[in-house]
């Protein structure tokens, strides 16, 4: 995206998919962050994912071979927040940035 006003409105849109609330907290963004952000548009005709909810089904003949089979769970959390250290003193971290949760 080249235009300066959809690129806000799709940083817009992602910021509030992610964390609500959070856009309105944000100072204006400058034009030359504007220049050094790419947005990308991706239409998608196709799209797979495998998502496996129980443990794997291999093929009988499989199980005779010497391979480790099974399921290596993945889990988006977030880690610890830190804040940054050039802000001004008192600034608490707002309910929708201390309580969120990846979906």
């Amino acid at each position: 995206m080249r235009d300066e006003r959809e690129k806000l409105g799709a940083l817009h849109a992602f910021t509030e998919h992610i964390i609500p609330g959070r856009w309105a907290e944000l100072r204006p963004h400058t034009s030359n962050e504007l220049k050094a952000t790419m947005v990308l548009l991706l239409l998608l005709q196709e799209a797979a994912a495998k998502i496996r909810e129980r443990n794997p089904v291999e093929d009988e003949e499989d199980y005779t071979l010497d391979v480790w089979a099974g399921v290596a769970p993945l889990h988006l959390t977030t880690g610890n927040l830190v804040a940054d250290e050039k802000q001004k003193d008192g600034i608490s971290i707002p309910t929708h940035v201390s309580t969120y949760k990846p979906g």
